[in-house]
């Protein structure tokens, strides 16, 4: 694979590794609690681990099919270095074991948490939109330039 030249097939090796992850981290009780506002949602870290998988993946394959239309390896690097990161720092509260509830400092705890998996999922998004910035840019160049027989 080349790299420098073709970053997007970084999101390849990323998505095995988390496919890969998803099924060493299988417990019966292994799960993440999120919590906004009034609304209380318990997830397995094993369909989390597959959606980022999915996700990944998609990617991919998008970059693979419409690499003539990307307008610049720089702006591919930042989104896939972007979606990389993000994904793999979401892997940190899934591996937690246990919060010990025993004050209301560990409750303060568990919301800051919550907070920086927000504050990383709108990240995320923010590096998503790069991405569809860069098609359309890629697409206006495409349409732009002379046809060349």
């Amino acid at each position: 694979m080349q790299l420098k030249q073709k970053p997007y097939n970084l999101l390849l090796l990323a998505g095995l590794l988390v496919c890969i992850i998803s099924f060493f981290t299988h417990n019966s009780n292994s799960t993440i609690d999120l919590r906004f506002h009034d609304s209380y949602l318990i997830i397995e870290n094993i369909y989390i681990f597959w959606l980022l998988a999915f996700i990944i993946l998609i990617l991919w394959t998008i970059y693979f099919l419409s690499k003539r239309i990307l307008f610049s390896v720089i702006l591919t690097w930042i989104h896939v270095i972007s979606t990389v990161v993000t994904i793999f720092i979401m892997f940190f509260p899934l591996n937690r074991r246990y919060f010990e509830y025993t004050d209301w400092e560990t409750f303060y705890s568990y919301d800051l948490i919550n907070s920086l998996f927000e504050i990383n999922i709108f990240t995320f998004f923010i590096g998503q939109m790069l991405f569809v910035t860069h098609l359309i840019w890629g697409l206006i160049r495409l349409i732009s330039s002379p046809i060349k027989k």
